[in-house]
């Protein structure tokens, strides 16, 4: 399959810093995002510096991303030539769940997992121990396309993007003291992270159709979690705009409302300063 012949073959975004050849770069990491509604990629030096990057999102109403897809992205014949050392490969299934340190043992990945998600294809349980937190972050991955992404890459590091998202954001902002809600919004999903002083508190994701359907399920993280509407901070990341309809729904009910930024630990070329510096975070930090 090639994009080519996919009617994702137009990008979304394809930005690339000027007066310089990939091809001259010498070695590259390549960081992918891969999602239901999403594909998107970057390359960086071994300086940390983002030369490249290429996205797909998926129109409201158009099929949603399949692994031919995914595999089809990662075909992209401007990569051929390159060389890539070093892969990280993010993959954003809703199936997940947290299982707190004390009551975790590798033997038990598939059962503890299943207490959560009922598993009807054969899937491969992944658990990933969260960095300072007393929690392990349990995802389910493909099998064939994990096997498939190994033998496309030799050095291979596949993830899910909250974990990144989390130790990003902590990383980032050196959280202090208060309450901090952690906004992503995509197309037709919703990712909320709660930060209490210094800890990562709560996580959650959501199927969405509707701005409407954002502030639902903001109020009631409020309500479980004790939050004050006035005090507590809203940073909000991904396919949004400032005053769009879903930006106006949550300042009206929330006082303490800002945009994400772009994590400060890489570099960026100029062309990507043409982005939102939150539209991307998802994809930056991992």
């Amino acid at each position: 399959m090639s994009l080519e012949t996919s009617i994702y073959r137009k990008p979304t975004h394809n930005l690339r810093q000027q007066n310089r050849l990939l091809k001259d770069a010498g070695p590259l990491h390549m960081f992918v995002y891969l999602a239901n509604t999403e594909m998107s990629w970057t390359l960086r030096d071994t300086d940390g510096r983002i030369l490249r990057l290429k996205t797909y999102i998926s129109a409201p109403g158009e099929n949603h991303f399949d692994t031919d897809d995914w595999k089809a992205c990662l075909l992209d014949e401007e990569l051929d030539p390159l060389h890539i050392i070093y892969c990280t490969l993010a993959v954003a299934d809703m199936n997940y769940t947290l299982v707190p340190s004390e009551f975790y043992t590798a033997q038990n990945n598939v059962l503890l997992y299943k207490t959560n998600h009922t598993v009807f294809d054969k899937i491969s349980v992944i658990a990933e121990k969260l960095d300072n937190e007393n929690y392990y972050f349990l995802y389910g991955a493909n099998p064939d396309f994990k096997s498939w992404a190994e033998k496309k890459f030799s050095n291979l590091n596949f993830t899910h993007p909250l974990i990144a998202s989390i130790a990003s954001y902590k990383y980032e902002n050196k959280l202090g003291l208060g309450n901090k809600v952690l906004v992503q919004i995509f197309q037709n999903r919703l990712n909320l992270f709660l930060f209490r002083d210094e800890h990562f508190d709560y996580i959650n994701s959501f199927l969405i159709s509707a701005p409407q359907d954002i502030l639902y399920y903001l109020m009631n993280l409020v309500k479980e979690k004790s939050l004050d509407r006035t005090r507590d901070v809203m940073v909000l990341f991904g396919h949004l705009q400032k005053d769009d309809e879903t930006h106006r729904l949550i300042t009206e009910f929330f006082s303490k409302v800002y945009f994400g930024h772009s994590p400060d630990r890489i570099s960026y070329c100029d062309a990507l300063g043409l982005l939102p510096l939150h539209m991307y975070y998802h994809l930056y930090c991992l």
